[in-house]
Order: C-alpha cells, then sequence, then structure tokens
C-alpha cells in the first residue's frame, strides 16, 4: 500500500499535464498554473519581461539620479558612476526585495505549516508518512517567485561583471 502510494506520487510528479495549457508570458502565479510550466515559457517571460522591466527600472532610477545632480543635493551626485551604482541599488534592488517580499507574503498560505512546526516544536502537522508528497508538491505562486528572483539574479549576475563587483 505503501509503495503504491510512492509510486502514483513519483507518476503524477513526472507525467506532464496536457490538460491544461500555459501562456506564453507568465505574468502571475495563476498564470503557472497547477502544474510545472514549460520551458519556454518560463525562459520568454524571464528574458522578455521580467528583465526588461528590472532594465525599465535602472533607466528610471538613472533618470532620476540625474535630476538629483542638476539639484546640486551632494557632491556625490557629480560622479556618473556614483549616481548609475545608486540607481541601480536604488530601483532595482529595492524594487527585487519589495516585489519578492510582496509575492512571498501573498504565499505565505502554503508555508505557514512548516513555520508553525517549526515555531512550535508540534509533530502533527507533519506525519512521515506525508514526507514525500509535502517534498514534490507543486505550487504556481511559489514558482513565479522562484522565476522572479532568478529574473532578479540573472540581471544581478550582468551587473557584477559589468560593474566589476
Amino acid at each position: 500500500n505503501n509503495k503504491q502510494q510512492q509510486q502514483q506520487i513519483t507518476s503524477n510528479m513526472c507525467r506532464k499535464n496536457n490538460t491544461k495549457t500555459h501562456p506564453i508570458f507568465l505574468l502571475s502565479g495563476k498564470a503557472c498554473g497547477a502544474s510545472p510550466p514549460p520551458l519556454k515559457s518560463t525562459l520568454i517571460t524571464v528574458f522578455m519581461v521580467n528583465i526588461p522591466l528590472l532594465l525599465v527600472m535602472e533607466t528610471i532610477g538613472r533618470f532620476v539620479m540625474k535630476q538629483v545632480q542638476n539639484q546640486n543635493i551632494h557632491e556625490i551626485f557629480d560622479d556618473e558612476t556614483n549616481r548609475h551604482i545608486l540607481a541601480r541599488h536604488l530601483f532595482v534592488d529595492a524594487f527585487c526585495c519589495l516585489t519578492c517580499f510582496c509575492l512571498g507574503w501573498s504565499n505565505r498560505t502554503f508555508t505557514v505549516s512548516i513555520l508553525k512546526e517549526f515555531w512550535y516544536k508540534n509533530k502533527s502537522f507533519f506525519p512521515p508518512e506525508g514526507a514525500e508528497s509535502r517534498a514534490l508538491s507543486y505550487d504556481g505562486r511559489s514558482f513565479y517567485l522562484c522565476m522572479f528572483f532568478f529574473s532578479y539574479q540573472i540581471k544581478n549576475l550582468h551587473d557584477s561583471f559589468s560593474w566589476n563587483d
């Protein structure tokens, strides 16, 4: 009986869900659906939506920093490199941190039982027989959060090489 459950879980995780089609652009957790979206949709969303959005945010930040320099508020804004680094940190990094926080907060119902387990040391939340299904479960909103964070890390990797930091 237990072996049949394990085979069922494994076959459900490995089987493609052909009944649900995903959109090309995964713009929300609901778009990611109840089954993992195809790699093509994920990559198109990362490289044609998320990363360009972060580039636009950085461009807006550079424009704002240029306006701040024109106000002669502080001499740190006189150097173009300083303005670009501040724009990246204030407009891209802060935006991504806030976005990841909001996505995680909206998805807290998925992980609240894990937190309760660690906080209260109550073993009734996680019976040992359901460990495999919990470890292999899929949640579209969590996938969306991970996809956005992956986009940020790709942009951050590019910035690290281009700014040598």
